[in-house]
């Protein structure tokens, strides 16, 4: 797999401002995941998957739809 290029939609532009996350640490925990869990087909056909990576003691829920080399971030939240 080569570098992902990810995409923002507009439901995670909204939740990064109101929920005060990053979107470094949300593309982190998608490139290093302490947990991947497969949750279902995108709407994109890819495969969306719930992502997990706790860091000083707080858990970052990242729900995204991987493709390929792509990936389109649905939401992010902590834990």
């Amino acid at each position: 797999m080569g570098e992902i290029r990810f995409h923002n939609t507009v439901h995670l532009s909204q939740r990064v401002d109101l929920r005060c996350l990053s979107t470094e640490n949300i593309k982190n925990t998608v490139k290093y995941p302490d947990q991947k869990i497969f949750q279902k087909i995108g709407k994109r056909k890819g495969k969306v998957y719930l992502f997990k990576k706790t860091v000083d003691g707080i858990t970052l829920n990242v729900v995204a739809e991987m493709k390929r080399d792509e990936c389109w971030i649905i939401t992010s939240y902590e834990c």
